[in-house]
Formats: C-alpha cells, sequence, structure tokens
C-alpha cells in the first residue's frame, strides 16, 4: 500500500453531532496545493442513517464502491485529488482539490 492509499481517521463533533473524518495521509498538513485551487463537494445523504447519524453496515459497503467509481472518475489525469471524506448527520462528504 502506498502513502496515497492511507487514510487517518479521526472523531469529532459538529453542530453538536459526532462526525467521523477520513484524511488522506499523503496530503496531511500541506495545506492548499500549487495548481488544485478549487474543492469538489460531493455530498450523498444516507438512506437509513443510524441514530449517530452514520451508515449502517450495508450502506457503507454500498458508500464504499460509490466512493471508488467517484474517486475514479473525478482523479482522472491527476486532475483532482481525492482529499477528505467527512460523514455527519446523516450525509458523507466526499472532497477533492482540483
Amino acid at each position: 500500500m502506498t502513502n496515497q492509499d492511507q487514510w487517518l481517521l479521526a472523531r469529532g463533533e459538529r453542530d453538536g453531532f459526532p462526525m467521523i473524518v477520513r484524511m488522506a495521509a499523503a496530503y496531511r498538513g500541506m495545506g492548499p496545493l500549487p495548481g488544485y485551487d478549487h474543492h469538489i463537494v460531493v455530498g450523498a445523504n444516507l438512506r437509513t442513517p443510524t441514530s449517530a447519524g452514520f451508515p449502517s453496515t450495508e450502506e457503507g459497503k454500498d458508500l464504499q464502491r460509490f466512493e471508488e467509481n467517484l474517486s475514479a472518475a473525478i482523479e482522472v489525469d491527476k486532475e483532482s485529488l481525492f482529499v477528505l471524506v467527512i460523514t455527519n448527520r446523516g450525509i458523507r462528504d466526499f472532497i477533492f482539490y482540483t
């Protein structure tokens, strides 16, 4: 596994609700990246979130497939970089630098 395939996990809180943040380890602490001055945020509303606002195990598997397909489509020719995933309040945001 390369560093680009590794993710850092963190738990926190936003607006009084639990939050999980997953960040691509390759971009940790880098701040803005030259040539990637914009962001793409794709938000996915969870179908049946748990009471904490996170996906069920079954939906988590669907989201994993969605993430893999989304990443493959947006990162073509490295015009965008997949850097962050935030799950909170029944929504999962996939964030790319572009």
